[in-house]
């Protein structure tokens, strides 16, 4: 594997996880 695929997917992998945290944010109460 490249390191630029390697990076690519990195990023990849932060975006999805940062979109399912904000998903949860707007959908669940907030914690106490």
């Amino acid at each position: 594997m490249k390191f630029e695929d390697a990076v690519k997917l990195f990023v990849g992998i932060i975006i999805v996880l940062s979109i399912i945290m904000a998903l949860l944010y707007l959908f669940l109460p907030f914690y106490p």
